[in-house]
């Protein structure tokens, strides 16, 4: 069978045509594979999803492509032999030329700034994510940033051709893996020049604005998510609307903001403290009262560090107890941690999981983990064992 004419490789803007459909079989995750003369879909490839749209009104859910020919995933069959219309959504696949176009611009400017390369990309209806073998810092991001928008702002043409060997030669052009045959170049003007095979939109103009969302470590790089066009509108509504709505609610004008959440974070870390104080003050009263060989205590909410170093500091002047703290309550459940100088606390867990709906582990030394039983089953229980193991 020969390789499908994709209409797609000359004119991104394509979006219906007429196809004869040359083959339709079962496919193995469920529908059918369907495989035209020719298509304006674009198969997923190069780090970017495939289309979807209709053929004579069957759903296109996926779009693929293997060995030259581009596979259509239709819910329905459709007759082999017979002429069909295509048409692809054009509002999704105008959504990705935006952010494709974007990264190119975007990965340009970085990596002839960075002397980096692109060593990852990939585009879906959720998210663009764009990998360097660099590090970038909030001023890195800043500058590659603004002259992103600047180079969309220009309105650069986007031109898209197939260089001949000798211009290909000649050429210095980003490419993340060795190519063969006819390559596609997709060239901004004094910006970027790029192997690619996906659909972008004519000019730089139509890419709207972009903004980088965030920039996390990956791998010897970073890897940048970043919005353009249609998402990066979207990004910053819904930025705007969550600032108005800070901004009512703290009667304070938006450039007030981050100082008065910085102070509210900080009053809200220093009664945090106090609470927790008060808490260790509450578990160190009930160990005080305990009597015998097991030191218990409830607290309805607590952290887990705090009951450790509780049980630690108590243990530090009684190690012939068993020192145990629960937080939580019969409703929901414990959470507890239990601790022994000279008891073997795994083989207690394993009691405890014979005995009550214990659940987790530990050392020889400490256990925690979580109790779905009454307050009233657990001291029975605990009690009980600390009797029998003769502690």
């Amino acid at each position: 069978m020969k390789e499908t004419l994709m209409i797609y490789d000359e004119n991104g803007y394509f979006n219906e045509f007429r196809a004869r459909v040359l083959s339709c079989r079962p496919a193995e995750r469920g529908g059918y594979e369907v495989i035209l003369s020719q298509t304006a879909f674009f198969p997923e490839q190069g780090g970017q999803v495939g289309d979807q749209g209709f053929l004579d009104g069957v759903r296109v859910r996926d779009t693929q492509i293997e060995d030259g020919l581009v596979i259509h995933y239709c819910e329905k069959p459709l007759a082999e032999g017979s002429v069909v219309h295509g048409a692809y959504d054009r509002d999704r696949r105008f959504d990705l030329m935006q952010n494709h176009t974007g990264e190119h611009i975007l990965s340009g400017i970085i990596c002839h700034s960075h002397s980096c390369n692109n060593v990852g990309f990939r585009l879906s209806e959720e998210n663009c994510t764009v990998d360097y073998d660099c590090f970038l810092d909030e001023e890195d991001l800043r500058k590659a940033e603004l002259q992103a928008n600047q180079a969309i702002w220009a309105d650069k043409q986007v031109i898209v051709d197939y260089p001949n060997d000798r211009e290909l030669a000649r050429l210095d052009y980003r490419c993340k893996k060795e190519l063969t045959g006819r390559i596609r170049i997709v060239t901004i003007p004094g910006i970027d020049v790029c192997a690619c095979c996906a659909p972008h939109v004519s000019r730089t103009g139509e890419v709207g604005m972009l903004k980088i969302i965030s920039c996390e470590k990956h791998k010897s790089g970073v890897r940048l998510y970043i919005a353009s066009g249609q998402r990066a509108y979207r990004l910053m509504r819904e930025i705007m609307e969550i600032t108005d709505s800070l901004v009512h609610a703290l009667s304070l004008p938006k450039e007030k903001l981050p100082q008065r959440i910085a102070d509210m974070n900080a009053e809200i870390y220093r009664l945090t403290g106090q609470l927790s104080a008060v808490k260790i003050s509450l578990m160190k009263q009930q160990l005080q009262a305990a009597e015998g060989p097991l030191a218990l205590f409830f607290v309805e909410d607590g952290l887990e560090k705090d009951v450790r170093e509780v049980i630690n500091e108590h243990l530090s002047h009684h190690e012939e107890s068993l020192c145990a703290g629960f937080t939580g309550n019969d409703a929901s459940g414990y959470r507890c941690v239990m601790a022994s100088r000279n008891t073997d606390m795994k083989q207690l867990a394993e009691q405890l999981r014979q005995r009550l709906a214990f659940q987790g582990g530990g050392s020889r030394q400490m256990i925690q983990g979580s109790v779905r039983n009454s307050r009233q089953e657990i001291e029975t229980v605990l009690n009980e064992m600390i009797s029998q193991n003769g502690l």
